[in-house]
């Protein structure tokens, strides 16, 4: 069954460029749009930014942080001078990057931002997206943009206007498990532990989720320990589904924690969303793969480049640390037509959404790489917008030079490549 109806919805403005989705690539995106003169529209559905890195409380800066692009080093020297984090230290505190970055885009005139705002459908003419639907508190209206760059994570935007998809892995499409950070505290006192009815009881032998945790001066407990598997976060059904199991999956680690070594711990916090790592990959003029990243490519129209290691999380195991796949690549390029959408002229994709197999996902959806993705498109589509020339007849020359002068590290030799080698399955570390 399907329901027809006509509204006029109003056009609440025309911009240069307009980014959709608030996350380290986004925000990067916008900021160096608007530095090289653009005028942006910075659209995110929740009342903060920072996506992954704040909303699904992931704490950790994977990747590597030195180096690799101007925009990053600089949420990081921020961070630094307001709350003492070092140079090499790659965990954070979300509270505090949630107000790093909102400030960061108030500064700049140029960036009209939105809260509590998403795309809900495009206007499309042949190649080009004439304008964004959006929802918000406002209600429904429509901006108009030049070129489009779409930051959601999964690739929202691009769907909406009908862009070719990749989505898991080429059998099947079960995507990568998702992930689920909850904090605890420790009260000093012992709490008495209490398990949910209809929550899993984990027995002493049997692995668990994930199963990572780090405690903290202060006494707060960072718990990396939720997985959910087979669930696909661009459909609704399954992503609601997954929430709720990632919330009963928490209550019976927080059991567990209590009833093993933890007896003084409570629950604190859970995220605002599950954490997905893989939705869709939109594709582009060139689809990134597994020999790319593990040889090292580079790539003449290189606008980025990733270093972590291949955190590849097994679709179909749920128990236990270190499964799946874990290996560590040289670092390698990424190049300006993984940001294309095919079949769309006016539109670029930053971030995890990018053109690129399930492998090389793996890998380059870290906070800094996709940031690196971000500063890349926003710069690209200011310099289109300023030539009056389409995202295809760009200089790739030019905008590798462009991105060079503004700090971005695009050779190779010059950058240190980010591993992570799993330990135990289980384990307290102590952090500063």
């Amino acid at each position: 069954m399907k329901i027809s109806y006509q509204k006029d919805i109003p056009v609440m403005g025309s911009f240069d460029v307009m980014v959709c989705g608030g996350g380290f690539a986004g925000v990067a995106a916008a900021v160096a749009a608007a530095r090289k003169g653009a005028n942006v529209m910075f659209i995110e559905h929740y009342g903060f930014l920072g996506g992954m890195a704040t909303a699904a409380g992931i704490g950790e800066f994977w990747a590597s942080p030195i180096g690799e692009n101007s925009i990053f080093e600089e949420i990081r020297e921020r961070l630094g001078k307001l709350y003492g984090i070092t140079a090499n230290k790659h965990s954070y505190d979300g509270e505090k990057v949630k107000f790093v970055l909102q400030e960061m885009i108030a500064e700049n005139s140029n960036i009209k931002l939105r809260l509590h705002t998403r795309a809900i459908d495009v206007i499309r003419n042949n190649n080009l997206v004439k304008a964004i639907i959006i929802h918000g508190k406002s209600g429904i209206e429509a901006v108009e943009a030049k070129i489009i760059v779409d930051t959601t994570g999964d690739g929202d935007v691009a769907f909406l206007a009908g862009a070719s998809f990749q989505k898991g892995r080429p059998t099947d499409q079960v995507q990568l498990a998702m992930g689920y950070i909850f904090t605890m505290w420790d009260t000093h006192e012992k709490v008495k532990p209490v398990l949910p009815e209809g929550c899993k009881k984990y027995k002493d032998d049997e692995p668990l989720p994930f199963g990572k945790w780090h405690k903290s001066k202060g006494g707060r407990v960072y718990c990396h320990m939720g997985k959910i598997i087979h669930h696909d976060s661009t459909d609704s059904d399954s992503l609601t589904e997954a929430e709720i199991l990632a919330r009963r999956q928490m209550m019976s680690l927080v059991y567990y924690v209590q009833t093993h070594g933890g007896s003084t711990y409570t629950l604190a916090t859970s995220p605002v969303q599950v954490g997905v790592r893989e939705g869709r990959r939109i594709v582009g003029e060139y689809i990134l793969t597994e020999k790319d990243i593990t040889t090292g490519r580079k790539f003449e129209d290189a606008v980025a480049v990733g270093t972590s290691n291949i955190d590849f999380h097994d679709p179909d195991i749920i128990g236990g640390r270190g499964e799946g796949r874990i290996e560590s690549v040289p670092p390698y390029h990424i190049p300006y037509r993984c940001l294309l959408v095919k079949d769309l002229d006016n539109m670029l994709t930053a971030g995890k959404c990018i053109s690129g197999d399930q492998v090389a996902q793996s890998s380059y959806r870290m906070i800094p790489t996709c940031a690196a993705m971000g500063q890349a498109a926003g710069t690209a589509a200011a310099l289109c917008v300023k030539q009056n020339i389409s995202l295809r007849e760009i200089d790739t020359t030019f905008l590798r030079t462009t991105l060079e002068k503004d700090g971005i590290e695009l050779d190779l030799n010059k950058i240190l490549p980010w591993h992570y080698t799993a330990g135990g399955k289980w384990w307290i570390e102590s952090r500063a």
